[in-house]
């Protein structure tokens, strides 16, 4: 009888690990280049309006997230990690509850916003926080 040689699947499985490897180094580097943050407007349905570096995989989530409070002076943007429960600052969305996802200019004064804020409770002129309204399907 004819002993197997298993010089096949242990090539098989050194090349799968080799890809495995490969990819783990691209997703390390590539997540670590030093690239300027892309930000994005989400707006769930319960009417909460989230500002942050929008993560699609493996789940929609938001860092770096910021939001709008309604408060007695009006309107101020609050980074979400000075919340009083103390956040981390990720926020992971349900993908059922948003409404609309949009990406901020790298010019809109949000984006001047998030960088010159240092503590919670900045007030920003009302001028410069879009107005949250979504437009009913008349058909």
């Amino acid at each position: 009888m004819k002993k197997k040689s298993s010089q096949p699947i242990l090539l098989i499985l050194s090349m799968l690990l080799l890809v495995v490897v490969l990819v783990l180094v691209g997703f390390m580097l590539w997540n670590n280049t030093d690239r300027t943050p892309v930000y994005h407007a989400v707006y769930l349905n319960t009417g909460d309006m989230y500002f942050g570096e929008l993560s699609r995989f493996p789940r929609l989530k938001l860092t770096n997230t910021w939001h709008l409070q309604q408060g007695q002076d009006g309107i101020s943007l609050n980074k979400f990690s000075d919340s009083a429960w103390g956040p981390n600052g990720t926020l992971k969305l349900n993908s059922e509850a948003v409404v609309w996802i949009s990406r901020i200019s790298d010019d809109s004064p949000l984006i001047q916003a998030f960088e010159n804020q240092q503590g919670p409770q900045d007030q920003l002129p009302a001028s410069q926080l879009p107005e949250p309204t979504v437009e009913a399907d008349t058909e």
